[in-house]
């Protein structure tokens, strides 16, 4: 779906299925960030289009897939027109950065107990 380096062009709302959000080191390790699940949309995603930055995640489909692309443009018009996107947007980028910040004390702190 999305590999590391890509330019990004819209911001995806998952309508049906899982994606799975991952960081890759130069060994093609992989580090689960998050899933997707219906509803949701990728934080890191829309960092890349605001910042009209090269993807720097990996983003895998886990089961078939439907999804609605949305445009930068409107990505952007939508923040500021639309307090329940500007709402859902930011409910999003809470909820993912909270699930990252799980995985990091888990892997931190369990190499830290062995």
């Amino acid at each position: 779906m999305m590999s590391i380096g890509d330019y990004v062009r819209g911001m995806p709302l998952l309508i049906s299925g899982a994606i799975k959000v991952m960081r890759e080191d130069k060994e093609g390790d992989e580090l689960l960030l998050y899933y997707l699940e219906s509803g949701e949309t990728c934080s890191m995603t829309m960092n890349c289009c605001v910042g009209h930055t090269k993807s720097e995640i990996k983003a895998v489909a886990e089961q078939d897939t439907k999804l609605i692309m949305v445009p930068v443009q409107k990505m952007e018009e939508w923040t500021a027109k639309y307090k329940s996107w500007r709402n859902f947007v930011f409910e999003s980028y809470h909820t993912q950065l909270n699930e990252v910040l799980h995985i990091l004390d888990s892997v931190a702190f369990e190499k830290m107990d062995q």
